[in-house]
């Protein structure tokens, strides 16, 4: 802010040309208050509405966190029963592999029996050939994978042995022949 003394000091207030160069610096530094108020209250209009934007900007905000922090809650709820979901999956997996497992095992054993019941009518009727399709078949088969499956089976480890030891006679008996 500019003092008055400083726009007068060096004019002469004691005589009417000092007096009238005083109001002349004055006035000329009043116009140029004035311009510069105008232009400032100009101006007024144009931050008002920067400011409005501003507030209309601030509340989008708000909404845009609150929709950020609804899908941030979606996404680790999404998360957690994708989690679950393949846990569950995992054990579906791993049930249908046991169960897999189980079939391969029965069909191991009522392949076994067919084979043991097969050779002993081949070897009835001494048609050999025959016999020895049953004797390659049971060769074929893993024996320690029947004999756990007829330790898990309660009853039938005698069926199992039997059939065993009924095809590896065969097996002797048409090696010899």
């Amino acid at each position: 802010m500019i003092k008055l003394e400083s726009l007068v000091e060096d004019c002469d207030i004691s005589t009417q040309e000092g007096i009238e160069e005083a109001c002349r610096r004055i006035a000329s530094r009043e116009k140029d208050v004035d311009s510069r108020l105008e232009e400032i209250l100009s101006q007024q209009c144009q931050l008002e509405g920067k400011m409005r934007n501003i507030g209309l900007a601030l509340a989008g905000l708000g909404v845009v966190g609150d929709k950020t922090r609804n899908l941030s809650t979606q996404i680790d709820h999404t998360s957690q029963l994708a989690e679950k979901v393949s846990a569950k999956v995992r054990r579906l997996d791993e049930a249908r592999s046991r169960v897999s497992e189980c079939q391969q095992r029965v069909h191991d054993l009522i392949d076994l029996q067919l084979c043991s019941q097969g050779v002993i009518t081949a070897i009835k009727e001494e048609d050999f050939e025959k016999g020895a399709v049953h004797v390659n078949r049971f060769l074929a088969m893993d024996k320690n994978l029947l004999q756990k499956t007829a330790d898990d089976v309660s009853g039938s480890i005698t069926s199992v042995s039997k059939a065993v030891s009924t095809l590896e006679q065969a097996a002797t008996q048409i090696r010899q022949v």
